[in-house]
Formats: C-alpha cells, structure tokens, sequence
C-alpha cells in the first residue's frame, strides 16, 4: 500500500516521534528488551540520525529492521538456553 503522506517532513516527523512508542510495544511482545537506552529511545543510535530520520525514511527503515534482527537473535539465544536445559 502507497501512502505518499508518509514521505512527507510532517510524516517523518511522526514516524520519528512513534518510534520510541513502537519499540515499546514491540520489546512489550517479545519479553526481550535490549539493554541499550539510545535502542529503546530511538535517539543517538547512529551519527547524524537525528538529521536522516526527518529527511528520508529510508534511515528510519534501518534502523527498525537493525531492532527486528536483534529481536530474532535474542529470540535464538533463549531457545538454544531452553533446549541446552532440556538436554
């Protein structure tokens, strides 16, 4: 689905403003939450972000793609805890 509101300076900015909130929700799911503050806040992750996140989505497309991967990896770290238990 196409919704050029998104690309716009006004939808950015509420992306960059949700992030935060979605990271919640989504570490709220998980059980996992990673230790890092600049993670969970979506601030100083990276250098320039506060610049990249308002002028192209692209950045903020990473950047939750980066947190999805360490869901999976944290994910993969309790399953192999679980099965060595097991075993």
């Amino acid at each position: 689905m196409h919704l050029p509101m998104l690309w716009t300076p006004t939808g950015l900015m509420m992306g960059n403003y949700l992030m935060p909130m979605f990271n919640a929700w989504a570490d709220s799911i998980s059980g996992f939450s990673p230790s890092d503050h600049a993670m969970k806040e979506a601030t100083d992750v990276y250098p320039g972000d506060s610049y990249c996140r308002l002028h192209q989505a692209h950045s903020i497309w990473h950047e939750e793609s980066a947190n999805g991967l360490l869901e999976v990896v944290f994910l993969a770290d309790y399953i192999n805890h679980v099965l060595t238990l097991a075993s």
